[in-house]
């Protein structure tokens, strides 16, 4: 009887050729033929958004999962952000809304200076996950009456805090976000393997 958070996941086409080509040779196809790489997630990005879609129709889920983890300012610019990453994750993000299904961005790394592109998204169309990289509080400034924020309690903190820190932390979310709504108390991408007990309760 509990909901799960998504029902099926997927990676947009350009962080999907970045994690099979590695990081290094990838940043050098972005210097040596970016055009190549804008053709390659024009190509790809329907069967990604139709893959994708098999799961919900056998679930009836309404909630699918999109890990953009190389688009962040911590792998790229936010003018190569503009050009290669964006159109094609609006894109899936986009169709997904017509269909009634709600897409949670799996944020890593420093998404401060890509925040305000997600604005041109539908309203109420996504959950946004942050890790710690971000300020949450300032995600909130952007994009709290846009989207929702879901986070960032984080790895270090659930492995190596004290359980009245991360009450205090969990406390000053709840505070800064619950009022307004549209927020998930969560912690910061995943729970770590040695989190203790005391802290993840």
């Amino acid at each position: 009887g509990v909901p799960a958070m998504f029902y099926s996941a997927c990676y947009p086409a350009f962080d999907l050729f970045s994690l099979a080509r590695s990081l290094t040779p990838f940043c050098y196809d972005l210097h040596d033929c970016p055009e190549a790489i804008e053709r390659a997630c024009e190509a790809a990005t329907p069967a990604i958004i139709a893959t994708a879609k098999i799961p919900l129709r056998i679930t009836r889920g309404k909630r699918v999962c999109i890990f953009p983890m190389r688009s962040s300012a911590s792998f790229i610019s936010p003018r190569t952000f503009e050009r290669l990453a964006w159109p094609h994750l609006k894109r899936i993000v986009e169709n997904f809304a017509q269909s009634g299904i709600v897409s949670v961005l799996h944020c890593d790394g420093n998404w401060l200076p890509m925040l305000p592109y997600l604005r041109e998204l539908p309203r109420a169309s996504c959950v946004i996950e942050l890790d710690g990289c971000t300020d949450i509080f300032k995600a909130k400034e952007i994009l709290s009456d846009w989207l929702c924020l879901k986070g960032d309690v984080s790895a270090a903190l659930l492995a190596q805090g004290e359980p009245t820190e991360v009450a205090e932390y969990c406390s000053r979310l709840t505070h800064d976000f619950g009022e307004s709504g549209g927020f998930i108390l969560s912690s910061g991408c995943e729970v770590p393997l040695d989190a203790k007990l005391e802290n993840v309760a």
